[in-house]
């Protein structure tokens, strides 16, 4: 049985509702909203390549049920977009105004929850491509392409409003103190169970390979306490990899087909770290055998957990704490500590 597998099926079991929290806070940050205004400026121009394309060699006659009047709606859209946008930039300064004397605590949550950053390249690219569509919609012969792309640019437009409203919308939740304070909350709440996970997922999975290890009397591998003598099952790679996975099951099944009774474990643990070129070795034996018991061990060129992760929110926690504790803000720390009680309290349940 794969170790990876039965222990994500244990913790997700063990944390039930709680999960869901992980699964939101992996998903927070939309991979749409990291765009930067490279990729929407190229997004841009392949659905416009794609539109000029359909009018030339398809056009099915789809949306022929739209009156489009070119110069007039092109100079209204150029208005709106416009007018939009500055709507954006009005509500994102008001909110880095709003929250100046809080903003570093909160920067990497508004970062992850407002995706201003997005919007405003969006629009940007939008008002970029109406203006040379306008100005360049007279040499166009086929005039069906000017009206299909200004159709698809209104599309997109339409997307951009649906954006901009809940942009809002998480804007007032932020300036609204006592809704700002549960984001903040909530925030606190999926680090926690982030950290939970990682932890016990890697302390998991390095307990049940141990126990495989002690099952079938594998001794630690020692270099200078150890025989010289000894066949080695190893992987090697050009790259950097980290073992994501062991087949326990399989590996089990192979021990009964070997009777050295001379075992040593190398010790690796999941999501390790091995530099390229290394020779890595998982099991020794004193006797050579032919089962190639190292396919059972799993490599990955990407950690299954990122290895910049930091408990941001916790240790600004833990800080404040301090902080307040030294200023006598009585409070702001009685608020701090109910956090820290939530938190606790989260972990025994989880515990027991």
């Amino acid at each position: 049985m794969s170790i990876k597998k039965e222990t994500e099926k244990e913790l997700k079991a063990k944390l039930s509702k709680d999960y869901s929290k992980l699964k939101k806070s992996n998903n927070q940050n939309f991979k749409l909203y990291n765009l930067n205004f490279g990729k929407i400026f190229v997004y841009f121009l392949i659905g416009i390549l794609l539109v000029t394309i359909y009018t030339f060699y398809i056009d099915f006659q789809f949306l022929k049920f739209f009156e489009v009047d070119f110069k007039e709606n092109v100079k209204t859209f150029t208005t709106g977009i416009i007018t939009l946008v500055s709507m954006n930039l009005f509500v994102t300064n008001l909110l880095f105004t709003h929250l100046r004397e809080d903003r570093d605590d909160i920067q990497s949550i508004i970062d992850r929850r407002v995706n201003f950053k997005f919007l405003t390249y969006f629009g940007f690219s939008i008002i970029f491509w109406i203006l040379l569509l306008y100005f360049l919609s007279p040499s166009f012969h086929n005039n069906n392409v000017s009206s299909n792309i200004l159709i698809f640019i209104f599309a997109n437009f339409l997307f951009y409003i649906i954006q901009l409203v809940k942009l809002y919308d998480v804007v007032f939740n932020f300036i609204h103190k006592e809704k700002r304070l549960k984001i903040i909350k909530n925030e606190l709440e999926i680090e926690f169970f982030n950290a939970y996970y990682r932890n016990t997922f890697k302390d998991s999975f390095n307990s049940k390979y141990l126990e495989f290890l002690k099952k079938n009397d594998f001794l630690k591998y020692i270099k200078w306490n150890s025989p010289e003598d000894l066949f080695h099952f190893t992987h090697e790679s050009k790259n950097p990899v980290y073992l994501r996975d062991i087949n326990v099951k399989e590996l089990d099944n192979k021990m009964k087909k070997i009777n050295d009774k001379r075992r040593f474990y190398h010790p690796v643990e999941f999501d390790q770290e091995f530099p390229a070129d290394q020779v890595i070795n998982s099991l020794s034996f004193s006797n050579k055998n032919n089962l190639k018991l190292n396919k059972y061990y799993s490599f990955s060129n990407k950690p299954y957990f990122d290895n910049d992760y930091q408990l941001e929110h916790l240790e600004r926690l833990l800080n404040k704490v301090s902080d307040n504790t030294v200023s006598n803000d009585s409070s702001n720390l009685n608020y701090n500590l109910k956090n820290m009680e939530m938190l606790y309290e989260q972990y025994l349940d989880l515990e027991i």
